[in-house]
């Protein structure tokens, strides 16, 4: 099982913010599944924590699709939202497919307005996934003069 997830974050290893789940049999939420679950393909998110972003900047967030017990879900539509005030913050997608890998990615544009928001990730199947985001404020512009 190990060497699997190890196989699927080739590539990831410079990454510091890619984390990758030590059972994949485990859910989400710490459970660990069981034969006859009714959800039968498990989303991971590949990160550790909340994000916190500096105003302006974009951060790509991956996920992956392990279809249970822990083979890679490829070809299957992801979907991402922004749940609360993402004020002028953005996503570059509202959907992905997943790759031969069972991985999927989003980048977060941060906007220069401050705010945390929840990141919505969801597929068919399997249970949705959430992610903190918080953004720091850019700068402000003041006009000068009497």
């Amino acid at each position: 099982m190990l060497a699997l997830l190890a196989a699927l974050a080739v590539g990831c290893e410079d990454d510091p913010s890619v984390f990758v789940p030590y059972d994949a049999s485990s859910t989400a939420d710490g459970g660990v599944f069981e034969a006859g679950s009714l959800t039968p393909y498990v989303l991971y998110y590949l990160g550790v924590g909340d994000v916190n972003a500096d105003a302006g900047a974009d951060v790509k967030l991956r996920f992956l699709l392990l279809e249970q017990p822990a083979t890679p879900a490829t070809g299957h539509e992801v979907d991402f939202a922004i749940d609360g005030s993402g004020q002028d913050s953005s996503l570059d997608t509202l959907s992905g497919i997943t790759n031969d890998k069972g991985i999927v990615e989003v980048t977060i544009h941060a906007g220069q307005v401050p705010t945390t928001f929840l990141l919505r990730v969801t597929c068919d199947g399997a249970a949705p996934q959430y992610v903190t985001v918080n953004v720091a404020g850019g700068s402000t512009l003041r006009a000068l003069g009497p």
